[in-house]
């Protein structure tokens, strides 16, 4: 039954999909901009030392910028919004911080934000999101049960 739902024709497929979807979409994108954004604008000059002393280059730049991404992405993925644009932007930056040889962050505390990132970047958000707001189809107009009389064309037989 478990493998007919998920992989089967079933439908209840995709609204189970987009349930079991949500409660990652809500921790990653809340668990960085809460976790990380917030605590970056409320102690920016610590965090700016920090950046600055791991030898980023142009460490002012990198401090706003990644700030600024952890803040956007994460409220726009807890609300799925942009939601694939918005997971390769933090998959990307989670990316980058890896690549800073002394940067304060320990890998293990980016990386479920980088899977994460990724995950919603390949997958979407599913239908629970703004995304599903914003691109549902437009409901098609009721079938008349006469049709339309035919147009005036100014010619008669």
């Amino acid at each position: 039954m478990v493998h007919e739902l998920l992989l089967g024709p079933s439908p209840l497929r995709e609204p189970l999909r987009s349930a079991l979807l949500l409660p990652p979409r809500l921790a990653v994108g809340l668990g960085i901009a809460l976790g990380f954004g917030v605590p970056k604008i409320v102690h920016f000059s610590p965090y700016l030392a920090e950046v600055r002393a791991s030898g980023a280059p142009a460490p002012l730049l990198m401090a706003l910028g990644l700030l600024v991404v952890e803040l956007i992405t994460g409220v726009a993925l807890a609300l799925g919004f942009a939601t694939r644009l918005c997971g390769l932007a933090l998959a990307a930056a989670m990316a980058g911080i890896w690549l800073i040889p002394s940067h304060p962050s320990i890998p293990w505390d980016i990386t479920p934000f980088l899977l994460g990132g990724y995950l919603f970047a390949l997958i979407g958000p599913g239908r629970y999101s703004v995304d599903a707001l914003l691109h549902r189809p437009s409901p098609a107009p009721p079938a008349s049960a006469t049709p339309p009389p035919p147009a005036a064309t100014g010619v008669h037989p």
